[in-house]
C-alpha cells in the first residue's frame, strides 16, 4: 500500500521541471511567451518559478471529484479490483503524456491521472483493514513520508531524465524516438511505479474488505461443514454492507471532514509560503537563498519527517488519546506564519540571512515537519469514527475534501504573498497575519473533535 500511495506524489509531481518548455512546445501560446503560465497553468497552475511543490488543478480536481466513486466501489466490489486498475490506468496515462506533442491531449491525459489517483483513499482503507488499535499509528506514519519522499523523486525524474538527446548526445541522441519525444524518458520512468504497484496487486494481493473476507469465510465454511451457527455468523459480518451518504454524515465525521479541510489548507499554504520565501530576494518578503541551501533544508525536512514519524509519533500514539496527539501536531502550524514574518524582518534589519535567521528557519522546519503527522492522525481518527463497511467511502470523501484545497490554497496564499509585497500591506505580512487566523480556526475546530473508539465488533 505504500507503493500506491507513493504512485500519487510521484506522478503528479514529474512534470513539473519541464511543463513550461512542453507547453511552448506544442505552440498553443502562438509564440507569445506571456501566454506561457496561462496554459501551463491550466496543466500545472505553478505559484512561482521556483516552486519544486506546486500543485496541480486539473490534476487535482479530477482526483477530487472521482475519490468519493472509487471509496463507494471499494466498498461493495472490494478493494482489489479498484486498485489495480487503477494502477494500471495511471501507467497507461502517464506513458501517453510524455508520447503527446499537442496541448489538449496533454490536458486529457493529466485529468485521467487524477482520475485515476482517486483511489488512493482505498489504500488507506485497506491500511485500516488489516491494523487494529496496537499498530495503526505506525501503519500511518508511512503516510507524510511518502508523499514527501515523492515531491522530490518526481521532479528529480523529470528533471534529470527530459530531453535525454540533447544531455547525452553521443548515446540517447542517435535514437529518434527520444529526439522526437524528449519527455517520453521520464514519464515512461515513473510509469513503471504503478505498474509494478499494478502487478504486486494482482498478483500477491488478498482481498481485505471485510464484508468479502466473510464471504469467501461463509463458503469455505459451508462447503467444509454444515455447522448452522458458523454459517450465520459469517453472513451477519457479509450483510454489513455500505451506509448511504447521509446516513454517513453524523456530527463527528462532519468534524473531522472540516479539520481535514483545514489541515490539508493549512500545510499547503505553508508549503508554498516557505517555497516562495527562500529563493525570494530579501527586499522582496523572501530570504534570497540559494538553490544549494534549499536543498540542504528540504533534506533536513525529510530527516526530520522520518524521525519523527517512526520514533515520535507512535511514542505520543501510545501515551496520549489520537485526538490529543492531532491537536498538538495541528497546532504546531501556529508557529509557522510567526517564524515566516520574523524571518524576513529579522533579515531586512541585518542585510544579510545570518546565525539568528538561520535559527528561526530550523525552529519552523522543526515544527513543519513534526505538524505534518496529523495527517496520519486524521486517518485513525475517521476510522474510529466510521460505521463498518464504509470505510472506503469516507477515506474517498476524505480525499476529496483534501485535493479541494490542495486546489485553491496554493492560488490563494501565492496571491495573498504578492499582494502583501505590492502594496506593503502590514510592511508586506498580511499574508502570514491570515495564515495565523487561518491556524487560529483550525485549532478550534480541532478543539469539536469527538474521539470514538471503535466497538469490538467492528
Amino acid at each position: 500500500m505504500i507503493l500506491v500511495q507513493f504512485c500519487e506524489p510521484v506522478t503528479g509531481t514529474v512534470i513539473y521541471p519541464f511543463v513550461v518548455s512542453l507547453v511552448n512546445e506544442t505552440g498553443i501560446t502562438g509564440g507569445d511567451q506571456a501566454k506561457t503560465g496561462y496554459y501551463a497553468g491550466i496543466i500545472a497552475s505553478c505559484l512561482s518559478e521556483t516552486l519544486l511543490r506546486c500543485e496541480e488543478s486539473v490534476f487535482f480536481a479530477s482526483e477530487g471529484l472521482t475519490a468519493f466513486a472509487w471509496g463507494r466501489a471499494s466498498d461493495v466490489i472490494g478493494r482489489r479490483i479498484p486498485l489495480a486498475f487503477g494502477m494500471l490506468c495511471l501507467a497507461a496515462s502517464i506513458a501517453s503524456f510524455g508520447l503527446s506533442n499537442k496541448y489538449w491531449p496533454l490536458v486529457v491525459c493529466r485529468c485521467i491521472q487524477g482520475i485515476m489517483n482517486g483511489n488512493i483513499g482505498i489504500s488507506k482503507s485497506v491500511m485500516i483493514d488489516i491494523t487494529d488499535s496496537t499498530n495503526i499509528a505506525q501503519a500511518f506514519a508511512f503516510v507524510p513520508l511518502t508523499w514527501g519522499l515523492g515531491v522530490v523523486v518526481g521532479p528529480m525524474i523529470g528533471g534529470t531524465l527530459s530531453h535525454p538527446a540533447e544531455q547525452w548526445s553521443s548515446t540517447l541522441g542517435k535514437i529518434a524516438f527520444l529526439r522526437q519525444y524528449p519527455y517520453a524518458l521520464p514519464c515512461f520512468t515513473v510509469a513503471l511505479i504503478p505498474l509494478a504497484a499494478f502487478a504486486i496487486t494482482t498478483l500477491f494481493f488478498k482481498e481485505t474488505l471485510p464484508s468479502a473476507v466473510a464471504s469467501q469465510d461463509r463458503r469455505a465454511n459451508e462447503d467444509a461443514s454444515p455447522d448452522d451457527d458458523v454459517a450465520q455468523s459469517s453472513s451477519t459480518l457479509e450483510s454489513r454492507g455500505p451506509l448511504p451518504l447521509r446516513a454517513l454524515m453524523t456530527r463527528p465525521i462532519l468534524i473531522l471532514l472540516l479539520n481535514h479541510a483545514f489541515l490539508a489548507w493549512t500545510e499547503q499554504a505553508c508549503s508554498v509560503l516557505l517555497t516562495l520565501m527562500y529563493p525570494t530576494k530579501i527586499e522582496y518578503g523572501g530570504l534570497s537563498l540559494s538553490s544549494f541551501a534549499i536543498g540542504v533544508i528540504m533534506s533536513f525536512i525529510g530527516v526530520i519527517m522520518g524521525v519523527s514519524g517512526f520514533v515520535i509519533y507512535p511514542w505520543l500514539m501510545t501515551r496520549y488519546s489520537a485526538k490529543q496527539v492531532y491537536r498538538a501536531c495541528y497546532a504546531g502550524y501556529l508557529a509557522s506564519p510567526i517564524l515566516f514574518s520574523l524571518m524576513n524582518f529579522i533579515a531586512r534589519r541585518r542585510g544579510v540571512v545570518d546565525a539568528p535567521v538561520w535559527v528561526l528557519i530550523g525552529i519552523q522546519t522543526v515544527t513543519g515537519a513534526m505538524s505534518v503527522q496529523a495527517f496520519g492522525v486524521i486517518m485513525v481518527l475517521l476510522s474510529q469514527a466510521t460505521p463498518a463497511g464504509s470505510m472506503g467511502a469516507i477515506n474517498g470523501l476524505a480525499q476529496t475534501v483534501a485535493c479541494s484545497m490542495r486546489m485553491f490554497a496554493p492560488f490563494t496564499a501565492s496571491s495573498l504573498f504578492s499582494l502583501s509585497q505590492e502594496n506593503n500591506l502590514l510592511g508586506g505580512r498580511m499574508v502570514f497575519l491570515f495564515l495565523e487566523l487561518l491556524v487560529i480556526s483550525g485549532c478550534v475546530a480541532a478543539s469539536r473533535i469527538e474521539e470514538m473508539p471503535k466497538s469490538e465488533d467492528e
